[in-house]
């Protein structure tokens, strides 16, 4: 077990797990921005961990023939702190083993007034090309009572996103009954839009190309030995 870290004040708050690098929760004056991390229990009895936000790492959506589990193992692998202060931290996570052996991943969380960017650097340091197609996966909370949510001035029905809709923008607007938010991006342009309604959230998810992992591999998804790339979310509210 790691210790939470809390950056921030009680204007703007963030609280960040280095268990998975998750971002567990991120307050504001106005109350919550994201849904608080929490264990929920789906139809089915399983348990889903669902909340706050998390780096697909190093594959958004499900692995296809890679063997890679349903958004990679950045969420799931214990990452360093390198650096933290009252408005940041950086994370790393270096792979030793396996596929991926030579991944050098970093990922500073860095809170402004009304904003939180999430910036993701990956580098290969070893011999062997290796696909990289991540993403962010935030939870915006809602009120129970919100049946919709527009996105880019496009109502979604929450009822209606648990087969998630994609969608192409530089950015985004979400508005919802307590939030208004934009997000803006770096190398990341294809929005997943979900939801399980299993708790009070919409996930309005920046991608490289969404379910890239279920297709052929493409250029921009390839990190080369001694190459670096750079990936990043800017949410403000």
């Amino acid at each position: 077990m790691h210790d939470v870290i809390e950056i921030g004040s009680n204007n703007e708050r963030v609280l960040i797990n280095p268990n998975g690098a998750w971002v567990e929760r991120l307050d504001s004056g106005e109350g919550s921005v994201l849904f608080p991390k929490s264990t929920l229990i789906d139809a089915t009895g399983a348990e889903k961990a669902r909340g706050g936000m998390h780096v697909c790492l190093p594959n958004f959506g499900p692995g296809g023939e890679s063997g890679l589990a349903q958004h990679g193992f950045g969420r799931i692998s214990t990452w360093t702190v390198l650096q933290q202060d009252a408005t940041s931290v950086t994370l790393e996570l270096k792979v030793t083993e396996g596929n991926y052996t030579g991944l050098v991943a970093e990922l500073q969380y860095k809170l402004g007034e009304k904003s939180l960017t999430a910036s993701l650097s990956l580098s290969n340091s070893g011999a062997a090309p290796l696909r990289v197609a991540p993403g962010f996966h935030p939870y915006f909370a809602l009120e129970a009572s919100e049946a919709a949510v527009p996105v880019n001035g496009e109502s979604f029905n929450l009822d209606e996103l648990s087969g998630t809709e994609y969608r192409e923008a530089e950015s985004v607007e979400l508005i919802t009954a307590t939030q208004h938010i934009i997000m803006n991006t770096e190398n990341l342009s294809t929005w997943a839009i979900w939801t399980d309604q299993l708790g009070d959230y919409v996930c309005v998810e920046p991608t490289l190309g969404g379910n890239r992992f279920l297709e052929s591999t493409q250029p921009d998804e390839q990190l080369s030995p001694g190459e670096t790339k750079r990936y990043s979310v800017t949410t403000r509210w």
